[in-house]
């Protein structure tokens, strides 16, 4: 996953109005904070709008910024916090569980027979997988996402969440284990044992809707089309804490939706004029 890369002189240059250089931070800034939304709140429309309310916050804020620490750094903590903080997402607001994950997987039926099999098997693994996370209480949610999907560095993840180094190694060594225990019982993916499987889960997920707002994402995985080498990875000799992590990686990004990108410039625009 990216970092943000910004340097100080754009920062400056944009709290004294250059609009280019607010233009390269929005851009450098907009789908990194989009894909930790999107992985932490499981729901395209809950991600699009919390990340439309960070952007305001870093971009409104930018005088704040010190140049104490990276600007990727700065503009992630108060995404983080955000999100923390942030009403409960629609998969939070069912409350979903382990224990009741555990129930939906159980349900598996032969797939319908449609042009774009392969398609939307894949699209049922990234809504599983996501919808899995929200099993983690936030605090081991965000550590799992910023260290197993986004492969931030321990030390930076642990200054974004203000903990210390081995607090954040305890938290996300927690998070994983608890990933893996419950992928491991019922992920076909990580274990030839367990019984969930992707195309089977194809027809439950069309019949409640799970996985529509996937499918309707306006700009598709940039990497599509990497689900069957991810499973023929996942097949090799590895340990299924490191399938556990290859599976969450395999996501790849996600690019920003066009209706989003304009939101965020009007939005920005409209605040920034009236101030």
């Amino acid at each position: 996953m990216a970092w943000i890369e910004i340097s100080n002189n754009d920062v400056t240059d944009a709290v004294a109005g250059n609009s280019a250089a607010l233009e390269r931070i929005v851009r450098a800034t907009q789908e990194p904070v989009y894909n930790l939304a999107l992985r932490f709140l499981w729901h395209p429309q809950d991600a699009q709008d919390n990340t439309q309310e960070i952007l305001i916050r870093i971009i409104t804020n930018l005088s704040a910024f010190r140049h104490e620490s990276a600007f990727g750094t700065y503009a992630y903590r108060i995404a983080v916090n955000h999100l923390l903080r942030a009403k409960k997402s629609r998969a939070e607001r069912r409350e979903v569980t382990f224990r009741e994950a555990a129930r939906t997987l159980s349900v598996q039926e032969t797939p319908l027979p449609e042009t774009d099999a392969a398609g939307i098997i894949n699209d049922v693994k990234i809504a599983c997988s996501h919808a899995m996370l929200q099993g983690l209480k936030r605090p081991y949610r965000m550590a799992f996402v910023l260290g197993a999907v986004m492969q931030l560095h321990g030390e930076e993840a642990a200054r974004i969440l203000g903990l210390t180094p081995a607090a954040y190694r305890q938290r996300l060594k927690r998070a994983r284990a608890a990933m893996t225990e419950f992928l491991t019982r019922h992920c076909g993916l990580i274990a030839e044992a367990a019984t969930c499987r992707c195309e089977r889960r194809v027809t439950p997920c069309m019949k409640t809707g799970a996985i529509e707002p996937y499918r309707a994402l306006a700009d598709r995985l940039k990497d599509a089309g990497e689900f069957y080498p991810t499973q023929n990875a996942l097949a090799q000799d590895i340990s299924r804490l490191e399938k556990v992590t290859l599976l969450y990686r395999s996501n790849g990004k996600y690019a920003v939706p066009a209706s989003l990108d304009r939101r965020i410039r009007e939005v920005i625009s409209g605040r920034l004029l009236s101030e």
